[in-house]
């Protein structure tokens, strides 16, 4: 496939004097900054149109954007000079294989990508119709990716309103609930700290760390060792129902431990809080400090301007607010089923990304079979047209085995609407004779077959 370079086929737009301070809120016009999320707005736009925005410091960041739009002046945009290119395939491409940008950032302490280094990264560059067809896939697969990270939306403010209405505000404590000191309803203590001059291999474990907590969940994709000694094993270790949380980075953010991994220890930069369950249950107090973040973070919380660090005294003396322990379990029933839902989404959010991923590789490579290139579940998310044109007798019989059950569940389909439009699916091919119907003596049921 033949490879061209983006300074043949984009130009450079003149930098602007906006600065990234400059955004708000809300506001008419997208405000672009050197940020991989667009989250603020202006009032006047300095673009309007198709164009690829690259953020200039930090770390890579790339946006696809046809609207009226603004940038700050650490970001380069770029629009297309001819008319053979479709803009947002190059969008997909880099986005696919931001290592190449990566590459391209550097220098001391915050580093930066120059307009030269855009300019020779070279894009495998096939006919306009190819580019389009890549292009029609991949936005199929983003539409349900987006969907599905709407849905996981949906289940969090729904978690946040069923935590306000039952707990009130925990900032302003509007329902007066008691309020006690988190020394007085748990125990606490920081893990043990990273030394390399003493860590010799000898009785090495794996530990978590800040970036292994996240927001209600773990990520267990880095994981590093260090020695724990017989004693340090029981000093630092972790039990069913145990809150890890974070002392600096993003304070408070914190998650339950459940168990997920033996032997595994933790870091100084977490908490450890073993509850007193009489007083406080794990699911209320994450839940609380994951709504804190939501409303101003810790800061608010604890009236204080600037706070750098928890440190083990400071999180014992936080006041907080108790309330009847049957409310708190009332909660923790209702947060257990939404939980269940929500990680079904968010299992079928990680499908789509290696379908994305997958198909991207492929496209970019110029093996994609675009006969084949939609995934079932892709099929099924569109209509019945999408899906005649690209099905084939592969995706036909997947559909008919994934239907060949009395059951609706999670290694089929998580969801009564994508199962019912399934069936739909299937009686528009039997009245098209792409699937017929035939009796199996040894079953004595009525089997579909391509």
């Amino acid at each position: 496939m033949e490879k061209m370079k983006i300074k043949e086929l984009y130009y450079f737009s003149p930098k602007t004097k906006v600065k990234a301070g400059e955004g708000k809120d809300k506001g008419q016009i997208p405000l672009y900054t050197s940020s991989q999320v667009q989250n603020k707005f202006v009032d006047k736009q300095t673009h309007s149109g198709q164009y690829l925005i690259f953020g200039t410091g930090g770390s890579p960041s790339i946006h696809w954007v046809f609207d009226r739009f603004a940038v700050s002046t650490d970001c380069y945009v770029i629009g297309s000079k001819q008319q053979k290119v479709n803009i947002k395939y190059t969008y997909y491409y880099l986005q696919s294989n931001m290592q190449i940008l990566e590459r391209g950032f550097k220098g001391a302490g915050l580093k930066h990508i120059s307009k030269a280094f855009l300019e020779e990264i070279e894009i495998p560059f096939p006919d306009l119709e190819t580019q389009d067809k890549i292009v029609a896939i991949l936005d199929k697969a983003k539409a349900i990716l987006d969907k599905r990270e709407q849905t996981i939306k949906k289940y969090d403010e729904l978690l946040r309103a069923m935590f306000l209405e039952m707990f009130g505000d925990p900032v302003k404590n509007e329902k007066g609930w008691t309020l006690k000191r988190m020394s007085e309803v748990s125990q606490s203590r920081l893990g043990k700290m990273l030394d390399s001059k003493k860590n010799k291999g000898i009785n090495s474990k794996r530990y978590l760390r800040n970036t292994n907590v996240q927001w209600l969940k773990f990520d267990f994709n880095e994981l590093l060792e260090m020695d724990f000694d017989e004693n340090e094993r029981l000093e630092f270790d972790l039990q069913y129902g145990d809150v890890l949380l974070c002392e600096g980075g993003e304070i408070g953010r914190c998650a339950i431990w459940k168990d997920e991994i033996a032997d595994i220890y933790f870091q100084k930069a977490l908490h450890r809080i073993r509850f007193n369950l009489e007083y406080i249950l794990p699911t209320y107090f994450v839940y609380m400090f994951w709504l804190y973040a939501k409303i101003g973070g810790l800061k608010k919380f604890m009236g204080a301007a600037t706070i750098s660090h928890l440190t083990g005294e400071k999180l014992k003396d936080l006041n907080i607010v108790v309330p009847p322990i049957e409310l708190q379990e009332k909660f923790t029933i209702q947060v257990t089923k939404i939980e269940m839902l929500k990680s079904k989404v968010e299992d079928a959010k990680s499908n789509i990304n290696y379908l994305i991923n997958a198909l991207s590789q492929l496209a970019f490579k110029g093996q994609l079979d675009f006969n084949t290139a939609v995934d079932l579940e892709v099929l099924l998310e569109n209509d019945y047209d999408f899906f005649k044109e690209n099905s084939n007798s592969s995706s036909i019989n997947l559909l008919l085995e994934r239907l060949n059950t009395d059951e609706l569940n999670e290694n089929r389909f998580n969801e009564q609407q994508t199962y019912d439009k399934a069936k739909s699916f299937v009686f528009e091919l039997i009245k098209e004779g792409k699937v017929k119907q035939i009796f199996d003596e040894k079953t004595k049921k009525v089997k579909l077959t391509v």
